[in-house]
């Protein structure tokens, strides 16, 4: 999974874990044979915002295959709810980087 943990903003992340990409029932590590549960949305801090966390994080399947319950809304995803509920413990790697807002473009330069 992929989640921002300070949408709207770093100082006021009212809609926080923002997630941004969602894989379950990777086999063996074939991440493009794994089951997308919400499309990968690419990081976009809204301008006037200060860096954003970008975090991966990566968890066990203790079963072969896990049925995850349609969702839509990547607002106020919650990390360790998901993976409490489908018995996915603690995760065995995590990746981040920040990001943010991008400035207007000069075109004369």
């Amino acid at each position: 999974m992929l989640v921002d943990p300070d949408v709207l903003s770093p100082q006021k992340p009212t809609n926080k874990d923002f997630v941004h990409w969602l894989l379950v029932n990777i086999p063996k590590g074939a991440v493009d044979n794994g089951q997308t549960v919400l499309e990968y949305m690419p990081p976009a801090p809204p301008p006037g915002t200060s860096y954003h966390r970008y975090i991966f994080k990566l968890y066990g399947q203790g079963q072969d295959t896990i049925q995850v319950k349609p969702f839509t809304c990547r607002a106020k995803f919650r990390p360790k709810h998901f993976a409490d509920q489908y018995d996915l413990g603690d995760p065995l790697a995590t990746f981040c980087f920040r990001a943010e807002a991008q400035g207007s473009v000069d075109e004369s330069k």
